[in-house]
């Protein structure tokens, strides 16, 4: 009745409201003739009803006339605007631009998640939540000097087929300069209709004539199966980089694969650093490990239709195959649903850090043009109840974080451990990761280490196998060198806070005070090649060696070569391999 009750004409009201008068006259009737000793109360509370009944209604109608009225008004303020804009702004204006613009300064007030897209964002919107699109198969990142390179040919696609390599400067695509670009310009021209030609030139590093590829363009499905194989005897490992329409499939294929492969005796998923993405993805997920029938996930909505409930369908591949989920404070959105669902079930051991905290869903509604609104219309809600939304935003842009004590609200799993809503999945076993220095951040935005890396790569053809490269210590020395003579600078992260510092100490008037302790600190914080590359030079090492397998070896080498040094997962694997203390965490004596 809800849904359909604004479209009911006053006409139809009435007759809706006769036939309710009606039923009540009857149940009083026969109530009545049931118990003789009751008539005069329950006529009263009949004719109270008509009473009470038109006045509920009228308010209402009230209330919907004022919020179609409020509604109309908006639409003319809008169009006014808009057409006050266009018809008399100073300069000349692209309104579309304009009107997308102003939509987001609207929206924005309401959460970070709810934006509208143009028709070509929203294109591209489509085709991140598929995982699938026509073209070349890289990805593309644009250099401060507006030269667009190729950064990574995937493996096995028509880029890499063709012989485009990591580095490549972009100069033309069929024909057309692109010399001075952007990644957006590019990326779009590089985009085409499956078994279309293109033809792509290239300058690259260490040579002075261009390079012509012509190839066909052809449908990519990224696989967001980051990586899967054998870590240990019969110890399966899942990176799962996204969730997209195609996780559900890539995960079972991943599971499929590694069954064929030797006997599962266990089984890591990482969703570290897994924003998430489609929700029934997650759900599908959650079937290959949950037996057929769980509930995994409530949806509620201000508005019922937005309402749902979601239960897995399918019988699970690994249901009784011990299973531990890797998250940290960047596993967000679909990645909270599996991890939290399966704790909840007790069916696996989270470890690692607390999540991000994003509890809420977003729809998209097409809008006229096939340009997209992506509105968040409900909160979630995992097994045992709970919420792992952290911040609540309100219409007037403001944000604040959840109220919860020091651990949350608690709640209680399938087997009655206790479990908390706090902002987050907690996990079960919390392994902090461990941080790298701050130069390797700069490291992985500039140009003369990616050059370094790209170099070392085309001279070295003949490399060990990924698990194995290691630089050695003339090397090492070879590419702090290279920083030194480029003159390689970065402002660290504590100078700029310095800076905010000095900043409030001037305008205090108190930097006379302290300019020789501000000083001698600045000197000590200041970048320094030299120092750094001392200080840090596990850090950095692993950075270059990761990067120079990544482009020798593709993604899949850089899993074989970081794997066996990460210490997050070095901690699951001692876990999965003590079944007694794996079976303690899930199942506690009770007290």
């Amino acid at each position: 009745m809800g849904k359909d009750w604004i479209s009911l004409s006053t006409e139809a009201l009435n007759r809706y409201c006769h036939r309710f008068y009606a039923g009540t006259t009857i149940i009083v009737t026969f109530v009545s003739m049931k118990r003789n000793n009751l008539p005069v109360t329950l006529l009263v509370t009949f004719f109270l009803s008509l009473y009470i009944a038109p006045t509920a209604l009228a308010q209402s109608e009230n209330k919907e006339q004022r919020e179609r009225k409020e509604y109309y008004e908006a639409l003319q303020v809008t169009g006014t605007i808009l057409s006050g804009v266009q018809n008399y702004f100073v300069d000349t204006i692209a309104l579309p631009k304009v009107h997308a613009l102003g939509m987001n300064a609207m929206l924005q007030r309401l959460d970070p998640y709810t934006e509208y897209m143009t028709p070509e964002e929203a294109k591209a919107f489509r085709e991140a939540t598929s995982g699938s699109y026509a073209g070349i198969g890289a990805i593309i990142n644009q250099r401060p000097d507006s030269v667009v390179v190729i950064n990574e040919p995937m493996q096995g696609q028509p880029a890499d087929k063709a012989g485009l390599k990591t580095g490549d400067r972009i100069l033309e695509i069929d024909g057309k300069d692109f010399r001075k670009s952007t990644s957006t310009v590019v990326s779009k021209a590089l985009r085409g209709e499956d078994g279309t030609t293109i033809t792509v030139k290239v300058l690259r590093r260490g040579e002075q004539t261009p390079r012509t590829f012509t190839f066909e363009r052809k449908r990519i499905s990224v696989n967001s199966v980051a990586f899967a194989d054998f870590i240990e005897d019969g110890m399966g490992y899942i990176a799962l980089s996204s969730f997209t329409q195609d996780s559900g499939k890539d995960v079972k294929q991943a599971i499929k694969n590694l069954k064929e492969k030797a006997l599962l005796k266990s089984l890591i998923l990482d969703l570290r650093s897994n924003g998430g993405g489609v929700l029934q993805s997650a759900v599908e997920i959650l079937g290959l490990f949950l037996p057929k029938g769980s509930k995994v996930l409530d949806v509620k909505g201000r508005n019922i239709s937005t309402n749902a409930s979601y239960s897995t369908t399918d019988t699970p591949m690994v249901e009784d195959v011990p299973l531990v989920v890797m998250i940290n404070d960047e596993s967000a959105s679909a990645s909270e649903i599996v991890a939290g669902a399966l704790q909840d079930h007790d069916r696996a051991v989270i470890v690692g850090e607390k999540s991000f905290g994003k509890g809420l869903v977003q729809s998209t509604l097409v809008t006229p043009g096939n340009g997209l609104l992506k509105l968040t219309t409900a909160h979630y809600y995992i097994p045992s109840g709970r919420s792992i939304q952290k911040i609540n935003y309100n219409h007037l842009g403001s944000t604040e974080l959840i109220k919860t004590d020091t651990v949350g609200i608690p709640f209680q799993t399938l087997g009655g451990r206790k479990v908390y809503a706090s902002g987050g999945i907690t996990p079960d076993v919390d392994l902090s990761a461990d941080t790298l220095a701050g130069v390797v951040t700069f490291f992985a935005i500039d140009t003369l280490v990616a050059d370094y890396v790209t170099d070392y790569v085309r001279t070295h053809p003949k490399m060990v196998q990924a698990d194995r490269f290691r630089l050695s210590d003339a090397e090492y020395e070879e590419f702090i060198r290279h920083l030194e003579k480029n003159k390689f600078s970065y402002k660290t992260g504590s100078t700029f806070y310095l800076d905010k510092v000095e900043e409030l100490i001037r305008r205090e008037r108190l930097y006379a005070v302290a300019e020789t302790e501000i000083e001698a600190l600045r000197k000590k914080i200041a970048s320094d090649v030299r120092r750094d590359a001392t200080l840090f030079k596990e850090d950095i090492k692993q950075y270059i060696e990761g990067q120079i397998v990544r482009i020798a070896y593709y993604r899949e080498g850089y899993y074989r070569y970081i794997l066996p040094q990460d210490k997050q997962l070095k901690s699951v694997r001692e876990l999965l391999a003590n079944p007694k203390r794996y079976q303690q965490i899930l199942h506690p004596a009770k007290t």
